[in-house]
């Protein structure tokens, strides 16, 4: 069976660009591994009993930082999604139809401490089928180790990812949860539309529940940026914009549908009508399954700068 991939060194600011290589160190024995849960092994057992402190989750600090992180993260291909004195948590997710595959880097910061008794876990999500191998259980200093999720889009997923980590560094234990930003947007792709005509007829036909679709009208917390917001749709939600479908230069529709493994794609059509004076937006989401539709409405609304 195959050995786990070594840690590697190098500065844990480019880790997503590929770290640098790190001294090889002997490698020990590894004993055969029966599935994709144990190919990294289970964690030794020291021989010493050193004294910890109680077990440390996240402060309030930590708390809103790591969420800032997520909602970075929410329509960005790689980034940060955790990060305090000791240890870096990266993420880099690609996603091909119904299937995503998430690649996270555990960097130990500190130059002398070893991070040791790492575990991470991740959930049951109903709709989707998550699949993830052992993390190695130590990671050297100015080093990382790597994990990698396997996610299958199996149905409109509404429920949140989660990875709970545990590990032990300079005689302190720690363990907490991190939402993982990888929900059912990342498994929309863009719905091409061959004329404003062939978009109108689309929108008539698509019934939706409710019927007529729900509009939600929201203030903005900062000045309405509506290139952005088009840049934002087509790349971070991977929607296909269409121009010229409002007279209204300020207002833009966007196309899109959802893929799955058991269902067949689900078309997802946008309106955003933008009030630049009175920085308020009116969003509109039609789509002919309402789980889908009760469930983009409030994340495109976040995205979008909804005035918390």
């Amino acid at each position: 069976a195959p050995a786990p991939a070594a840690p590697t060194g190098g500065g844990l600011d480019d880790f997503l660009s590929g770290p640098a290589p790190a001294a090889a160190a002997p490698a020990a024995p590894q004993a055969a591994v029966s599935s994709i849960d144990d190919i990294f092994g289970a964690p030794s057992v020291g021989t010493g009993t050193p004294a910890f402190g109680p077990e440390k989750g996240l402060d309030a600090q930590q708390i809103e930082d790591t969420k800032r992180k997520y909602r970075a993260l929410m329509t960005a291909e790689k980034g940060v999604l955790f990060e305090d004195a000791g240890l870096q948590v990266g993420m880099k997710a690609e996603i091909i139809g119904p299937n995503g595959r998430v690649t996270l880097f555990f960097g130990n910061k500190d130059a002398t401490a070893s991070i040791d008794r790492l575990s991470a876990t991740v959930n049951h999500v109903n709709g989707a089928k998550v699949a993830a191998n052992q993390v190695a259980p130590t990671v050297q200093p100015k080093s990382q180790v790597q994990m990698y999720l396997n996610v299958e889009s199996q149905n409109v997923f509404v429920e949140q990812i989660k990875l709970t980590l545990a590990y032990e560094q300079k005689q302190q234990r720690y363990k907490f949860d991190l939402d993982i930003p990888l929900l059912f947007t990342r498994f929309v792709e863009p719905l091409r539309m061959v004329s404003n005509e062939a978009f109108f007829a689309t929108w008539r036909n698509t019934t939706c529940t409710p019927n007529p679709p729900e509009s939600v009208v929201f203030k903005t917390a900062a000045p309405i940026d509506v290139a952005a917001n088009a840049q934002l749709l087509q790349n971070g939600f991977r929607l296909f914009i269409m121009r010229g479908v409002d007279n209204n230069n300020d207002n833009m529709v966007a196309c899109g549908q959802f893929i799955s493994k058991s269902l067949p794609p689900i078309p997802v059509l946008i309106n955003v009508e933008s009030n630049l004076n009175a920085r308020a937006i009116r969003l509109t989401v039609k789509t002919p399954n309402p789980a889908l539709a009760k469930a983009f409405q409030p994340i495109l609304r976040q995205a979008l700068g909804e005035h918390a």
